[in-house]
């Protein structure tokens, strides 16, 4: 009777104690000044890119409070003509040669961002998330370069049959996301990221599946890996 009242306090004691999301990464852009160009914020970790870009700007309300704050997201202008369809339209991604040190662990994680937009209509398959990390096998061993000592290391995103879509201005806010162990190279059927080890994280908003169409904006907030 004393052993079953211990292990009915134990089962009391796990269901009072729940496990909680670990947040890995996140970036809401309220470090960024109000109105700036995000690639020539001095510190910044962001840089946006890609031919069909026009503008963009660091945008965000000011909360009034106790404390005054800001609530900002990132605003990309965009253009994308008929019948001009580079691969890549636009994306958001730390600048040339950086990456994280440390590494992030992106184990068990769940990628995921807010976007909304002014276009009237939704874009399908053209959102992919991308994280650069080292490479494994399909039973998990690490994959050197030809001098057995280099870790061979490369960009995993989300395949063109598994591309997000744009929502309509309608929709507002919509949280794109996808399991980090999703995440394949196309050029390496059997490739695997280690996710212990993951040096940035990129947005890339591509025209593989369909062109975009259309001249507008979308606007990007709360950029996060979480284990889920």
């Amino acid at each position: 009777m004393y052993k079953f009242r211990l292990i009915l306090l134990s089962v009391i004691l796990l269901a009072s104690n729940p496990v909680f999301a670990e947040t890995r990464f996140e970036e809401n852009f309220n470090s960024y000044s109000l109105g700036t160009n995000p690639n020539e914020q001095n510190g910044g970790v962001w840089v946006v890119f890609g031919s069909e870009c026009i503008d963009k700007t660091v945008q965000g309300i000011i909360v009034n409070g106790p404390a005054e704050t800001n609530n900002n997201w990132l605003r990309i202008d965009f253009n994308s003509l008929k019948g001009y369809v580079p691969t890549i339209s636009f994306g958001i991604a730390p600048p040339s040669g950086f990456q994280w040190e440390p590494n992030r662990d992106f184990t068990n994680c769940v990628l995921s961002f807010d976007i909304r937009s002014n276009l009237t209509t939704i874009k399908p398959q053209v959102i992919s998330i991308e994280i650069f990390a080292p490479v494994k096998d399909l039973s998990g061993k690490p994959i050197y370069e030809e001098d057995g000592v280099t870790q061979l290391l490369s960009t995993f995103r989300l395949l063109d049959t598994s591309l997000k879509s744009i929502p309509n201005y309608k929709q507002g806010w919509v949280t794109v996301s996808c399991n980090a162990s999703s995440l394949r190279d196309p050029a390496r059927y059997w490739a695997r990221p280690i996710l212990t080890q993951v040096k940035w994280l990129k947005i890339i908003f591509y025209q593989s599946v369909y062109d975009i169409v259309g001249k507008g904006y979308v606007e990007i907030d709360n950029i996060k890996a979480a284990t889920n």
